[in-house]
């Protein structure tokens, strides 16, 4: 398999069903009419192509906070501000997930620059990395985002040289 290439994991019927349980039961999942998503039709970005994003400013609405812990595994603590994209939909039917850089506290809602992708490899989606700040390598997002992305097969995706400013 090639580095652009994804596996494709099919659900079974009772996997689907979970996953769809899952969803109706999560408080943050959006309640979306056929008419909204419509609307969110052209924000649908399975493929989250990296010249789209990188340097757009964005808004992020915070929800998981610098210091909290991850709702679903209390051992992940999240070390930097994590959240989404308001009006966007990643292939799991939420809004496009974004890693925040650059805070030194818990943040409910921010605008930052896109400076990089996450792929990965192992998991329907990729993530936006932003930043409020500073300079920014592929090891320096790597490791601020390792209490997450250890569990994936992932990488960063920088534009030109790989060093951000």
């Amino acid at each position: 398999m090639t580095e652009n290439e994804r596996e494709v994991y099919i659900l079974t019927d009772e996997e689907e069903a979970e996953a769809q349980r899952e969803i109706a039961l999560d408080p943050e999942a959006p309640e979306w009419t056929g008419e909204d998503w419509e609307r969110a039709r052209p924000a649908i970005d399975p493929k989250l192509k990296l010249e789209d994003w990188v340097g757009r400013m964005v808004d992020v609405i915070i929800d998981r906070p610098m210091g909290t812990t991850h709702p679903r595994d209390s051992d992940i603590v999240y070390p930097i501000n994590y959240g989404y994209i308001p009006g966007t939909m990643a292939p799991d039917g939420h809004p496009i997930d974004a890693y925040v850089l650059g805070a030194d506290s818990p943040l409910k809602e921010c605008s930052a620059r896109v400076i990089a992708v996450i792929r990965r490899r192992d998991d329907v989606e990729d993530k936006l990395v932003v930043a409020l700040s500073g300079e920014w390598s592929k090891a320096s997002i790597s490791q601020s985002t390792a209490f997450q992305e250890q569990w994936f097969d992932s990488w960063v995706e920088l534009p030109g040289s790989g060093e951000v400013q």
